[in-house]
């Protein structure tokens, strides 16, 4: 392996890494997204939270307004999204008339940052500002079912599970989406944090693999090439020696072959004790990896999310990750270019 090829493959780790400490930090890994059609009631959610056993949520109602955009919401979000806070507090009880504003908002309407503690006005409702978001241009007010009239664009419910497990976060989502369904709502699109947040580990298990894979190929033809010098060494002096004086003269070599046979072992077992470690979803899984028909369902469902995200847009978190994967792969290339142009350049 050259040092250009590690040094590519250091700097996607380091990347990868990066990225997964970011999108942690910002998103709860053990959040789920959906996105419905229809009107969720606060109470009714509630009702499943108990139900199946959930962790907080909050429903967001979500719209432009003005210049801004409006989120009309149940509270309890900075537990799910990374909400910076600069002033004040946000909000966690949808029953008092209060807001959270960008600061981008203060400086609109109050030409101040600092706007705590004034008011403002959505919708012909009286809000008190309780706190300022760093870099914002959103008003956050508290989820009012009297609002449910209005021309919202998007309508999510995110709740975050006790399930650490990938599978039994799945398990859980189907019950919830199965709950909702119940009450008439139309899913449209679901979104597993932990998922979007741990692609990128699985960046950094599939370099460790193609290191390892590498290596074994490496190791397994040096192992190969010292048997059969051994065993024709042995086949040349069998008729003069014992096989055990030829063990004897050749111990270095046979305990050599040995430890990198021992490595060998290690290394394979290494790959399959690693390949758990993945994080995939089962959507992305055929049914029956020998069968088209399941490999082909697996690229229509991908195609139809594709064109679903087309038309209705992308989630906070998936826009996130197509900022990031846009810039991974501008420095990528841009490495790649500046080694064919050095390379060039050398000869």
């Amino acid at each position: 392996m050259g040092v250009r090829k590690i040094i590519l493959l250091a700097l996607i780790i380091v990347l990868s890494f990066s990225s997964y400490m970011y999108l942690k930090e910002k998103y709860n890994p053990t959040a789920v997204e959906i996105r419905f059609r229809g009107d969720l009631r606060n109470e009714e959610f509630r009702k499943i939270k108990k139900m199946l056993y959930l962790n907080v949520y909050s429903i967001n109602y979500s719209m432009k307004y003005r210049q801004h955009k409006l989120i009309m919401t149940t509270g309890m979000d900075t537990q799910i999204i990374d909400i910076p806070i600069i002033h004040g507090e946000f909000i966690t009880d949808s029953e008092r008339r209060v807001a959270v504003v960008g600061d981008k908002v203060a400086d609109f309407y109050f030409k101040t940052e600092n706007a705590v503690g004034k008011k403002i006005k959505v919708f012909e409702n009286e809000y008190e500002v309780i706190g300022i978001i760093k870099n914002s241009n959103v008003i956050y007010i508290p989820f009012d079912e009297k609002l449910f009239g209005l021309d919202w664009e998007k309508k999510i419910v995110r709740y975050v599970s006790y399930d650490k497990e990938l599978f039994y976060l799945h398990l859980k989502v189907n019950k919830v989406v199965s709950q909702l369904s119940v009450l008439g709502l139309d899913v449209q699109d679901i979104v597993v944090y932990k998922e979007k947040i741990y692609g990128y580990i699985n960046v950094i298990i599939f370099v460790a693999l193609y290191i390892l894979f590498n290596f074994i190929v490496k190791i397994y033809r040096r192992v190969k090439k010292q048997t059969i010098v051994l065993f024709q060494g042995y086949m040349e002096k069998r008729r003069i020696k014992e096989w055990y004086e030829y063990v004897l003269e050749m111990k270095n070599n046979i305990l050599k072959t040995l430890a990198y046979s021992i490595l060998l072992v290690f290394m394979i077992v290494g790959i399959f004790k690693t390949i758990p470690y993945l994080t995939i979803s089962p959507s992305s899984i055929p049914d029956n990896i020998f069968s088209l028909y399941s490999i082909l369902s697996v690229f229509k469902y991908k195609y139809d999310n594709f064109i679903l995200h087309l038309n209705n847009g992308y989630s906070e978190i998936m826009i996130d990750i197509i900022k990031i994967n846009i810039i991974f792969l501008l420095t990528i290339i841009g490495i790649l270019l500046n080694m064919v142009f050095r390379k060039a350049n050398s000869r």
